[in-house]
C-alpha cells in the first residue's frame, strides 16, 4: 500500500540525499521518483492550456520517474536509510 497524499523531496548531491527528520514522512510505503531535467523537453496539451513553462528534457529513464518502479518503506523506528540502485 502506498501512502496517498504525502510527499517529500531532496536534492541528490554527490550521489547522496537527505530528508531532515523535521521534514520527514509519516511511516508507510512510498513511490520514489528520481528526475534530472536538462535543456528543453516537450509540453503536454494540459501544460500548454495551463500556461506552464517548458519542462526540461529528462535524462533519467522513465522507470525511475513518471513510470517509477522504485519504492521505500518508512518505519516508525529508524534508521530509514535507503540505497537506491539505478541500472
Amino acid at each position: 500500500m502506498t501512502t496517498a497524499g504525502l510527499a517529500g523531496g531532496a536534492l541528490i548531491r554527490d550521489g547522496k540525499f537527505k530528508l531532515p527528520a523535521e521534514q520527514g514522512l509519516e511511516p508507510g510505503k512510498y513511490k520514489v521518483t528520481i528526475s534530472s531535467p536538462k535543456g528543453v523537453g516537450e509540453w503536454t496539451p494540459e501544460q500548454i492550456a495551463a500556461g506552464a513553462t517548458v519542462p526540461g528534457k529528462e535524462q533519467i529513464p522513465p522507470k525511475y520517474n513518471r513510470e517509477t518502479t522504485l519504492s521505500v518503506e518508512v518505519t516508525p523506528v529508524g534508521p530509514n536509510e535507503f540505497d537506491l540502485k539505478l541500472d
